[in-house]
């Protein structure tokens, strides 16, 4: 008998999802909003029977937020919390396995799962049986979820469709455009610059694309204590003479047509074809870009000029997703996209020396962890897909958004297909086959 008093409860959870997507809603707080779920399972052992006070189960936010280099704060709070036995009453439970559903609704207003150098927001969701144990001591466990916020509908991801436009005195009428199909971090992005008649001759030195990312901070225990932080600059690509762009191409401007265009002088007395292609160069981020002597193009008076070159977001070890309207969070992340152009006009009329053509434009990033819904494809059969060997030998074959190569895609679509007819035919699996032989 002793042994058996000696025996303390145990209490399991087990959570049908770790990983679940917040849509925010800008909208007043009277209006409601879709409000994800996540569902699980409790599963409390007795040794023998027992009164339990109370069941409950718990979302607690964890957070560290750093104000200077001397001054930080830290803490925990409840964020919601479900009851799966009443508190208000004992209740005797018998020996053995007794299991609790319980469903937690999210707000999705909730501030995001974050990890950065100003500060970390992270959650478990915690079991706890009161007047439990040995002494009556509480038994509890938990468990870490990830709380992701998509910009986006279900099903959806964030893209940018971006498009500035204007006048400059030096360079005539311009035009950027900026296409990404997953604006998320780690994202790819599309450049394209087109200087449509500058009245002059002029010099382009180099274009470059940043990310300024400025961070603010606010306290959760002293909510009037708030600190914006300076603005992160960093670097996309920067193309120069050293370092050129995927193409670019000069034409005479009265027939802007890609494809269709002039050589372009590097330097007096040299020329290179009109479109040039060169592999896309992963720079990492920094704050200034390099110099460039000698210059990237010279453009004549009465030419057109287009630049088009495929630029990369920063890993999330650089940069952070932007905070979304409708989140309550002490860390706020926002974002703009600067494109700069360094050029030289070689006119008298124009002051000597180079000039430098700054557009920006806030844009929203979001999490890489959004790309996952959409490719979470519907499971159609139980079929292990093997695992293919892949020659590493071959460095340019196309690839996937998730860097696997598509001819790996496709080889395992069709192994799984073939399996998933045998098994519709009733002949066996390769599985099946070696286990028979």
């Amino acid at each position: 008998m002793l042994p058996q008093l000696l025996v303390s409860p145990t209490i399991k959870l087990t959570l049908n999802q770790t990983f679940t997507f917040l849509r925010p809603s800008p909208a007043p707080e009277h209006i409601p909003s879709a409000d994800p779920m996540v569902t699980g399972m409790v599963t409390l052992t007795l040794p023998r029977r027992k009164y339990i006070k109370s069941l409950s189960v718990r979302l607690i936010r964890i957070y560290s937020l750093l104000f200077s280099n001397d001054e930080y704060e830290a803490g925990r709070t409840t964020e919601v919390e479900v009851s799966l036995a009443s508190p208000k009453e004992e209740r005797l439970f018998e020996r053995g396995q007794h299991h609790f559903a319980f469903t937690i609704i999210l707000p999705s207003s909730l501030a995001p799962t974050e990890g950065s150098q100003l500060g970390r927001i992270f959650y478990k969701i915690v079991a706890t049986a009161k007047g439990d144990g040995i002494v009556g001591s509480d038994v509890t466990t938990y468990e870490k979820i990830i709380i992701i916020a998509s910009p986006t509908a279900d099903g959806e991801t964030n893209d940018l469709n971006l498009w500035m436009e204007g006048f400059h005195a030096e360079i005539g009428p311009y035009a950027v455009s900026t296409v990404s199909q997953h604006l998320t971090v780690g994202g790819i992005l599309n450049f394209n610059l087109i200087l449509a008649h500058p009245p002059a001759t002029i010099l382009i030195h180099s274009v470059s694309a940043f990310i300024c990312t400025a961070y603010g901070i606010k306290s959760i225990k002293t909510p009037t204590k708030r600190i914006d932080r300076v603005t992160q600059r960093l670097c996309m690509f920067v193309v120069n003479r050293t370092s050129p762009p995927d193409s670019h191409f000069a034409s005479d401007a009265s027939c802007i047509t890609p494809g269709s265009g002039t050589p372009i002088a590097t330097s007096p007395g040299s020329f290179h074809h009109a479109v040039v292609e060169s592999p896309v160069r992963d720079l990492p981020p920094s704050i200034d870009a390099p110099s460039t002597n000698p210059p990237l193009v010279m453009i004549p008076e009465g030419h057109s000029y287009q630049l088009t070159h495929l630029g990369r977001v920063p890993s999330d070890g650089f940069i952070r997703s932007s905070t979304l309207l409708g989140t309550r969070t002490p860390l706020n992340v926002a974002h703009e996209l600067v494109f700069e152009v360094t050029f030289e006009t070689l006119s008298q009329d124009s002051p000597k020396g180079k000039s430098t053509l700054k557009l920006q434009k806030p844009i929203t990033i979001s999490s890489c962890c959004c790309i996952l819904e959409n490719l979470l494809v519907p499971i159609y059969s139980e079929v292990e897909v093997p695992v293919v060997k892949i020659d590493t030998a071959k460095t340019f074959e196309d690839r996937c958004v998730c860097a696997t190569s598509k001819d790996q895609l496709v080889l395992q679509q069709r192994l799984a297909g073939m399996e998933f007819i045998r098994v519709a035919e009733g002949r066996p699996t390769k599985a099946e086959y070696r286990l028979q032989h």
